[in-house]
């Protein structure tokens, strides 16, 4: 199945708005979730206390086969929470920046982990491995970048080599790892070329930002439509949503020659939409030679 072929999306990123959303546009997206057949729905929610609205949307998918994974801030974690969660088979993660908050709140730790990445904690990635095997934590996410969050962050290549060797050390087998970082993922799973056929935006994926603008993936700031006034569908289906496509999967003229090329597709889209403005060029963080 081509990329212009696929009717629905497999994977939703949904990030909460604090401030919430009214109970009928809930109803809505949560419909076309379920009449569209989405596979996986992330729920991101880094308020605290995490909003009702997160609660109305678990409700509203119980009864359907969409799995669900929520994201919350690591101080955000409610007891009263968890049997509800548990009941609803819902993967919770709960989200930090920094070794020293993860050490911090240990005892109450009872999720799995989303590490965010950034140029101060990058060498913490050892660490913070270390401490969820040695927590029995099952699953540590490196999760993809927002786009309106902030600086874009990827390693010098040179801390990617002395990650790759400290890597060594550390019976990564014990912990279910999720590395979205094309050039990172080759690092930990130790494969010559990358698997797959480059970035997923706009294909398996698209995201929902607080705003409820719908784009490729968190890190591609390119409106696809808005889900107050245009159905999921509908803009799935939209010839705007194939353009773009057909842009992110086309390799870039300056990756012409490079061996992995027709599977890295150039890498990260966004990272490169972003920093470089064109999807016509590698990724800023490619440690490839073409």
């Amino acid at each position: 199945m081509t990329p212009d072929n696929l009717i629905d999306p497999f994977i939703v990123y949904w990030d909460i708005n604090s401030s919430g959303y009214s109970d009928a546009i809930i109803s809505i997206i949560c419909d076309a979730l379920i009449k569209n057949k989405i596979f996986v729905l992330n729920l991101r929610d880094l308020s605290n206390p995490v909003s009702t609205t997160v609660s109305n949307i678990i409700d509203k998918l119980a009864r359907s086969n969409i799995k669900i994974r929520l994201t919350i801030n690591h101080g955000a974690i409610e007891r009263s929470m968890i049997k509800n969660l548990q009941e609803h088979g819902i993967s919770l993660f709960t989200e930090t920046d920094s070794i020293e908050k993860l050490l911090s709140v240990s005892d109450n730790i009872i999720a799995n982990v989303s590490f965010l990445l950034n140029q101060k904690n990058f060498h913490e990635i050892p660490a913070v491995i270390a401490f969820c095997i040695k927590n029995r934590i099952k699953e540590l996410e490196f999760p993809i970048q927002r786009a309106e969050e902030g600086e874009i962050f990827y390693p010098a290549h040179s801390e990617v080599d002395q990650l790759a060797h400290a890597l060594k050390e550390i019976p990564l087998e014990l912990l279910k790892l999720t590395v979205h970082d094309p050039f990172l993922w080759k690092v930990f799973f130790k494969r010559e070329h990358l698997e797959g056929m480059g970035c997923n935006g706009a294909y398996t994926m698209i995201y929902i930002a607080d705003n409820l603008d719908v784009t490729p993936c968190p890190l591609l700031p390119v409106t696809l439509g808005n889900l107050c006034s245009e159905t999921l569908k509908e803009i799935f289906s939209s010839f705007k949503r194939r353009q773009i496509r057909k842009e992110i999967i086309a390799p870039p003229y300056e990756c012409r020659g490079c061996a992995i090329a027709d599977n890295c597709k150039g890498g990260c889209r966004g990272r490169t939409y972003i920093l470089l403005e064109t999807f016509n060029k590698k990724d800023p963080a490619c440690c490839f030679n073409c």
